[in-house]
């Protein structure tokens, strides 16, 4: 799904209309669901979060993004190396930049070509919602794609 951040350009992730999308309609379309509250880091500086929140619903983190590579030398977000065995850098490959719950300055974190990069919170781009599930739900298919959406077991 592409959206934008925030429709008015404003990048403060609370008061958002991609945070008001995924805590309305997201939110109700799995209302069977037991999802738990996760803390999200909102705004980073270097590498040590400064503002945290817990939500049910958020984006994927800068964090998810560099512990999703398999290689050491992947430590910003920006060196080629982040590539390598990353399948949260693969997606922006194939299906164009993505969106992260973090900011910086006046920007938003996006993954874009497989890196960490910045832009406006105006921009349509996708959004991968990030939520935790209690235990005793299962995932029991899907890939999580939009044409083919994870099918989670309701115990």
């Amino acid at each position: 799904m592409a959206s934008a951040w925030d429709e008015n350009g404003q990048n403060n992730f609370l008061s958002s209309t991609i945070n008001t999308y995924l805590n309305t309609e997201l939110k109700t379309s799995l209302n069977n669901l037991e999802i738990k509250k996760t803390s999200f880091c909102l705004k980073y500086n270097n590498q040590t979060c400064q503002k945290s929140v817990d939500m049910k619903f958020g984006l994927l983190t800068i964090k998810d993004y560099l512990n999703a590579s398999n290689n050491l030398n992947c430590k910003t977000g920006l060196e080629t190396a982040c590539k390598e065995g990353n399948y949260l850098s693969n997606f922006s490959i194939e299906n164009g930049p993505e969106y992260t719950i973090n900011t910086y300055n006046n920007n938003i974190y996006i993954i874009k070509d497989g890196l960490l990069s910045t832009t406006n919170p105006k921009e349509k781009l996708n959004i991968r919602p990030v939520i935790t599930l209690n235990s005793n739900e299962k995932i029991i298919g899907g890939s999580g794609t939009e044409d083919n959406p994870y099918i989670i077991n309701v115990v």
